[in-house]
């Protein structure tokens, strides 16, 4: 009888050392599961993707370099999907040693040309003119931008965040008019949401729109009309409220970046201590927005 998948009998292999097969169809259905509880949508979808495509039979360290042999289109996507395959074999029972000693084969970790660049305050000003120059049947990228500019949140997390919208789950800060926080509790290893910070400018937006949106939707749209990169506004959201007075933890916090050494238990903490130095930032954003509208 068959037992279970990943659990086969081990063959020889990796320096004379025991090596249980990685077997991709075998593995599929309980991947998928764990893939799911780790990672964001779009993430989950492109390693699900890239794995059913290269269908990886791993039995010894020969084949993580056939793998990778093909430096063609996809390779970045190919790379990190194998690596989260890695991942899963670690923690469901392959050998620890032996999954490094596959690691180490891989080649470097590709790098994805990030745009170290943080825009100028009159670049934001033009990109917010002409998002509310939007007909009604693209205000949910206003929208989409206007949270993002608030919070400093990543991208994909604020369409979560809308498209999951729940008012229960708002909350205002106290003591200060037009400030609000939104608990999503979004949590994907090193990024995370735990709480939003948004003013009640943009609060009336959503209510108002009721945005429903997708990451491939507002990708389009961004290139259809030639609009900053959303993580161009995360940037310079974070940089703002450095320069406004948001200590650098409290700013990573807010931006879905885990300060170092902090645990869920300083959560708490570090909320405290946004409702005290949020309000700095938002002053600033009352200020910014009277710009765009003023065409000042």
């Amino acid at each position: 009888m068959a037992g279970p998948a990943g659990f086969e009998p081990a063959t020889p292999g990796l320096k004379g050392q025991l090596f249980k097969p990685i077997i991709w169809k075998e593995l599929r259905n309980s991947f998928e599961i764990w893939a799911k509880a780790n990672y964001g949508q779009k993430y989950f979808k492109d390693v699900m993707f890239y794995l059913e495509k290269l269908n990886p039979r791993i039995t010894r360290l020969e084949d993580i370099d056939a793998i990778f042999a093909d430096k063609g289109p996809g390779w970045r996507h190919k790379w990190f999907a194998i690596r989260c395959l890695l991942k899963y074999c670690e923690s469901h029972g392959w050998n620890k040693q032996i999954i490094e000693q596959l690691k180490a084969v891989m080649p470097s970790t590709p790098q994805s040309g990030v745009d170290k660049r943080v825009p100028k305050e009159s670049v934001i000003i033009e990109l917010f003119r002409q998002l509310n120059n939007l007909n009604n049947g693209n205000k949910k990228y206003a929208v989409f931008y206007n949270l993002i500019l608030d919070s400093a949140i990543r991208p994909m997390h604020a369409v979560e965040i809308l498209n999951s919208w729940d008012e229960r789950n708002v909350e205002s800060v106290e003591d200060c008019e037009g400030i609000y926080k939104y608990y999503a509790d979004i949590e994907r290893k090193q990024k995370h949401t735990f709480v939003v910070f948004f003013t009640e400018y943009t609060f009336r937006q959503i209510r108002e729109n009721k945005p429903k949106l997708t990451a491939n939707g507002y990708f389009c749209f961004k290139k259809r009309h030639n609009l900053l990169r959303p993580k161009l506004v995360q940037k310079f959201a974070y940089n703002m409220m450095r320069k406004h007075g948001v200590d650098r933890d409290i700013a990573e916090f807010l931006s879905g970046r885990k300060p170092a050494g902090v645990g869920p238990r300083h959560y708490a903490e570090l909320i405290t201590l946004a409702d005290a130095q949020y309000p700095k930032y938002a002053n600033y954003l009352v200020y910014l927005r009277q710009k765009i509208d003023k065409n000042i």
